[in-house]
């Protein structure tokens, strides 16, 4: 009996889809609540590896935090499965286009990546006056989008 061989490329894609698509919602809640100064320090959590910040004080804490640090670790999951996604098309696709693509998508997280530090220390400041006109969620937003649309593209 043949088992049907699994095209990874195409599964990371379409999971990195899904999870951007979650990250995008998180991040509007995020927006919507005013939770984004709910952990003031980056890219730590109240002192602690954002990845080994208590359970039980993430999932029981307040709506805020619950919203920021999910948000975060979502960011961080996206970044994980576009590596991934990269790795695969690198080592299975001959195509030129398709491993361009898949850079690009790297390239595009690492941007917005680089935008979440500084964006969480800028907002310490009054600045912007109405956050309806903030300017500093257009390029997290475009990127994260851009990077969507890489991924349905190689998949």
């Amino acid at each position: 009996m043949n088992l049907p061989t699994i095209h990874w490329p195409h599964v990371l894609a379409c999971l990195l889809v899904a999870v951007t698509a979650v990250l995008l919602c998180f991040g509007a809640l995020v927006t919507t609540y005013d939770a984004a100064m709910a952990v003031p320090d980056w890219p730590g959590t109240f002192g602690h590896n954002m990845f080994l910040y208590p359970l039980q004080a993430w999932l029981w804490g307040p709506w805020d935090l619950f919203l920021e640090h999910g948000h975060r670790l979502l960011g961080a999951l996206v970044g994980v499965i576009t590596l991934g996604m990269a790795a695969a098309v690198w080592r299975r696709e001959t195509d030129a286009t398709l491993r361009a693509l898949a850079i690009a998508a790297v390239m595009l997280v690492v941007v917005q990546e680089c935008s979440a530090g500084p964006a969480c220390c800028w907002m310490t400041r009054p600045w912007p006056p109405h956050k309806a006109f903030s300017p500093r969620w257009i390029p997290k937003a475009s990127a994260a989008c851009a990077s969507c649309t890489v991924a349905t593209a190689t998949s």
